[in-house]
């Protein structure tokens, strides 16, 4: 069978059967393999799957999901996202929009160990919300301020979307990580300096501002936070000065978090083994989609549609900025209703050689991609944050959410923009990492 025509059909088919709700990882190994016998025969497609999904699971890099994935896990469970709220309220509250604006730098700081869009989401809605209703924040701008916010998750380290991104590509993991901080911290600055200006406009959806308190209230309330940001601050300097890999330092840094909880009574036994059941749990459904993925894309490389594709691109009459926002455009949309995972899996067989074939810095695309994915993530109708932040708020309709999340989808477009122009933002800190 002729094997451009298999790879787009092999495409279609999977688009298909994830709409249908089958697991990703499962649709792409099926189709992979199947559509690798049509192109080479049965025997060839059996012993490619088996030893890809040896050598995927054996992989020694890939040890560093679970160990992110228990480090935000036992984060969650020692009552960060509580610590983080409280203490970015009492630095915060006396701000214009100031319950907001506490809630984009708890985002930023529960978001950290979280490493994940939609669980970051869940919980600010959970802890954030009924606080902004009970100051007179209308359900627009509180529904729209965590759903934004919770994106922040995937882009500042560590970050689970980062470390798929990086085996995709075969791109440094640590490099990747660090690129994330000034891109992550840039989002929460353009949140907060955006603020007055949507109280402005929209006064009647910002309720009153809090008292200023004093320093002796802001320190205690920060109190908690210290141990795990500092496990977090030696994390990322192990990996910047290359004193560690990245899955060594996030070994220490899950065992360090545990430790951390325990001793501030916060873990006992049971919660532990909750803990490690959740870890257990995510990370095979990650495992199942990465060992589905590379089974998949050794199928589409054989149809050799990528490099005909990257060819083809990088022969077009447009300027290379021109490829990149169409690029951009392409990955908005198609995150309106498909998971971070589940596109990138399936389109950076087809995209990644693009990148290659106009030389752009594979490290400062990721980034790109990270952005992207996550504007993707709550563009309405679908966009599946909104719908997470929804399915906590069950009393909150969907139209206040799209409401609410408008002027942060517009600021998004902005930090796109300026991630684009200027590539030192994502590079500079890769870059001097030893």
């Amino acid at each position: 069978m002729n094997p451009v025509t298999v790879g787009f059909a092999s495409f279609a088919v999977v688009l298909f059967l994830m709409l249908t709700s089958m697991p990703i990882g499962l649709s792409m190994a099926l189709v992979g393999i199947v559509g690798f016998a049509l192109i080479s025969g049965w025997e060839a497609s059996l012993a490619i799957a088996a030893v890809t999904a040896w050598d995927t699971a054996a992989n020694y890099s890939l040890a560093v999901i679970p160990l992110f994935v228990l480090l935000g896990n036992a984060a969650f469970h020692s009552g960060i996202g509580q610590d983080s709220y409280r203490s970015a309220r009492a630095w915060f509250g006396h701000w214009p929009g100031g319950l907001a604006q506490a809630t984009i730098v708890a985002g930023a700081i529960y978001g950290a160990p979280m490493g994940s869009t939609l669980p970051t989401a869940a919980t600010l809605a959970q802890v954030c919300v009924p606080e902004m209703r009970r100051y007179g924040y209308s359900n627009a701008a509180a529904t729209g301020c965590v759903a934004s916010v919770g994106c922040m998750a995937a882009m500042i380290p560590p970050s689970t979307a980062m470390v798929l991104y990086s085996m995709v590509t075969e791109t440094d993991v640590a490099k990747l990580l660090m690129a994330g901080w000034l891109p992550g911290l840039l989002m929460a600055a353009v949140y907060m300096i955006m603020m007055p200006i949507l109280i402005r406009i929209r006064p009647g959806d910002y309720g009153e501002t809090l008292k200023k308190m004093s320093w002796k209230e802001r320190y205690e309330s920060t109190k908690g936070l210290f141990g795990v940001m500092f496990i977090l601050v030696v994390i990322m300097g192990a990996m910047y000065t290359g004193i560690s890999t990245a899955v060594e330092a996030a070994g220490v840094g899950a065992l360090a978090t545990i430790i951390l909880a325990f001793a501030q009574k916060r873990m006992n036994l049971y919660t532990l083994w909750k803990c490690t059941l959740d870890t257990a749990r995510t990370s095979g459904m990650i495992v199942l989609i990465v060992v589905g993925a590379f089974i998949f894309q050794k199928m589409f490389a054989i149809t050799t549609i990528p490099a005909v594709t990257a060819k083809f691109v990088a022969g077009l009459p447009v300027s290379s900025l021109g490829i990149l926002i169409a690029i951009m455009i392409f990955y908005i949309l198609l995150g309106t209703f498909m998971d971070g995972p589940a596109m990138l899996f399936l389109t950076m067989p087809t995209i990644y050689p693009i990148v290659q074939q106009m030389g752009w810095d594979p490290i400062w695309f990721g980034i790109l991609y990270m952005m992207v994915a996550e504007i993707g993530m709550i563009s309405p109708p679908t966009g599946s944050t909104l719908f997470g932040t929804k399915s906590v708020l069950p009393d909150v309709t969907m139209m206040d959410i799209y409401r609410g999340i408008i002027p942060y989808f517009i600021a998004d477009l902005v930090i796109l923009a300026l991630l684009i122009a200027f590539p030192q933002i994502s590079l500079v800190i890769p870059n001097r990492m030893k």
